[in-house]
Order: C-alpha cells, then sequence, then structure tokens
C-alpha cells in the first residue's frame, strides 16, 4: 500500500531546525532526491514515501545516532508549536499524551496510540497509507518528545518503563541514559512503555482557559486540513474507527463520507488503491495494536478486527507480516525479556 496520496505539509521551522544541527535545506532536498520547493515554499505537500526518504536522508547527512536528541533540541530552542503548546498547558501527563496524539495529525497523516492495561501504558505509532518501516530518526524523536513533555510538564525527572525498536541495532549507549529505561532491539514494533501511575501526575503548568484558546485554534486548523485530505486517508482513518464496533462495508463508509458507493470508489481508484486495500491495511494495523497489549486471546484480537475464525485471521495476518500471530507475540516476547545472567 504505497503510493498513496497521502499529501502533508512539513512543519515550517523544520528547516530552522535542520540548519542548526549542520544540514542544509539545499543539500537535503538534493540528497533525498526532492524538489527545492518543498523548502522554498512553505504551501508544498510531501507523501509518507518522500517524507520518509527525507527523513533517511537526515540520518545520512548528520551521520550522529543521536541526531532525534538534537533535532529534539533545537526544535524547543526555536519556539514551541501550538501541538506543543496544547500539551504542555493540559491538566495531566495522560492529557499531554493524549493532546499531542490528537494534533500531531494537523502535519502528518500518522496516527499515535495509547493502551492501558495492567498498571503500563503503551504507546505506538502507524502510518495508515503505506506500508514502507518508518525511518528510526522519526522514532526516537516522537518518542523523546512523549518522554520530555512529561518531565517539563510534571517538573520531574520521568522515564520510561522500557522501549523497544524494530530496528535490530546496533545500539546506541546514550539512549539508556538519555531515556533512564532498558531498549530492546529487534522487536516486532517500535513501543513506548510508560507507568499509568506516571500519566495520573498533574501538570505544573496546566491552564485551562488558555488550552482552550489553543485547542480551538487546533480544531479550526484540523477542520480545513480534514476537507482538503486525499479520500484513501478520510476512508482510512473511518476504517480504524469502526473496526470491532461497526460495519466496514463500503456503503455504510461512503455514506458517512457523504458519498454514494459508485463515487466514493471511482475516488479511491483514482488515487491509485482500492477499497479492499484499505480495509486490509486498517485491519494489519489493528490487529498489530491489539497483539502487542497482550491482554487478548488471538481469537478475540481476530474477532475484533473483523475475521469470523482464527484460521483466516492467522492466514491473513501471515501474508502482511510473514509469521503467524502467535509467533509474531512470541517473538515480541522474547524481545522483551530480560538477557539471562551468567
Amino acid at each position: 500500500m504505497t503510493g498513496k496520496l497521502d499529501w502533508w505539509r512539513l512543519p515550517a521551522k523544520l528547516w530552522m531546525t535542520l540548519e542548526q544541527i549542520g544540514v542544509t535545506a539545499t543539500t537535503l532536498v538534493g540528497h533525498a532526491g526532492l524538489s527545492d520547493e518543498l523548502h522554498q515554499d512553505s504551501r508544498t505537500l510531501i507523501s509518507t514515501r518522500d517524507g520518509f526518504r527525507l527523513w533517511r536522508s537526515v540520518e545520512h547527512l548528520a551521520a550522529d545516532p543521536i541526531v532525534a536528541l538534537r533535532m529534539l533540541q533545537s526544535a524547543n530552542e526555536h519556539g514551541r508549536d501550538a501541538t506543543f503548546l496544547a500539551a504542555y498547558h493540559a491538566a495531566t501527563y495522560r492529557d499531554a499524551l493524549n493532546n499531542m496524539a490528537r494534533f500531531k495529525n494537523y502535519y502528518t497523516p500518522v496516527q499515535i496510540a495509547f493502551r492501558e492495561s495492567a498498571g503500563l501504558a503503551y504507546a505506538t505509532r502507524f502510518w495508515p497509507t503505506t506500508h514502507d518501516e518508518e525511518p528510526d530518526i522519526s522514532v526516537d524523536y516522537s518518542f523523546a518528545e512523549f518522554v520530555g513533555i512529561g518531565r517539563l510538564g510534571t517538573g520531574q525527572h520521568l522515564s520510561p518503563v522500557r522501549i523497544e525498536f524494530r530496528r535490530r541495532g546496533p545500539a546506541i549507549a546514550f539512549y539508556e541514559d538519555y531515556f533512564g529505561c532498558r531498549i530492546r532491539y529487534g522487536a516486532p514494533a517500535d513501543l513506548l512503555v510508560l507507568k499509568s501511575a506516571d500519566l495520573d501526575r498533574p501538570f505544573l503548568s496546566s491552564d485551562p482557559d488558555l488550552l482552550n484558546v489553543i485547542t480551538l485554534g487546533l480544531h479550526a486548523t484540523m477542520n480545513t486540513r480534514r476537507a482538503h485530505r486525499s479520500i484513501t486517508q478520510q476512508v482510512a482513518s473511518e476504517i480504524r474507527h469502526r473496526l470491532g464496533h461497526d460495519t466496514t462495508d463500503i456503503e455504510g463508509i461512503a455514506q458517512a463520507l457523504g458519498l454514494s458507493r459508485r463515487t466514493l470508489q471511482r475516488r479511491i481508484e483514482e488515487e491509485g488503491s482500492s477499497f479492499r486495500e484499505l480495509i486490509s491495511a486498517g485491519k494489519r494495523e489493528v490487529a498489530i495494536e491489539l497483539l502487542a497489549g497482550k491482554q487478548l486471546k488471538i481469537k478475540e484480537v481476530a474477532a475484533k478486527v473483523g475475521f469470523q475464525d482464527t484460521a483466516s485471521f492467522t492466514r491473513a495476518f501471515y501474508q502482511w507480516e510473514g509469521t503467524t500471530p502467535a509467533s509474531w507475540r512470541d517473538l515480541r516476547s522474547s524481545a522483551q525479556r530480560p538477557p539471562k545472567q551468567r
């Protein structure tokens, strides 16, 4: 599911942030093979595939294993954007993360999910319109941002329980010092695990009145952006929202979007996709989230993502991930297990 017209704008301050760490806009877009319009005109849109190419070029040009942390520090020095302020002035750490997850969509189509179970909170990231693996720098920046807002808002040096990276290495020693937790490599998915008790902590910077003003502005911006999203993005979001508790047939989704079935089908095809592909991608993403949570049996996960039996779910999952749901979960569990003491 690559090549969808999931266009989005890069944050305006990105280029200043990159200049600060020694990566010029001209050099970057040239290395990534992208148009100079990307940094010359703030209205220029970029696809997720090209966005990932851009991030990988930053990794290459910076040649620094902790470039994501340097970028975050530089971005903070260039002023706070509205998404950050909506988190910073929230009532609690949990509210702050929920605000960040909700408003990050202003810049990108990324979907951030927080699920809690047995005293732990699991943060995952998904890009609905691509199966391409998210660049390391993008994941690292996001996880550092989530942890950083908790430390800043509570005034305490909070640390995650653990972090899991899909990449196999090399391990970055400084990361364990920075995050203050153990880090696993070679996991099935990128995962940030926090204590639910920490999410209950109040923010010293909480300001309900200011937060209301900020969120009203962000909602207005998001509504404008939503009106200009590609149809595949709108359908993908609707599918994820419905899975597990509502029908995902094309008639129902077309009605929710105010379109006829024929018009919806035609517009999806014009963007190089099909309704079947979007359904499959949505089921894959939700299945991985639920399997990562561990609280549901595989047959329950199968039912929640719309499969009538475990066998059909297993066949579909094998096509998506090259392994069975049980093996995927076992691999993830072994990645979480601490090494044996010698």
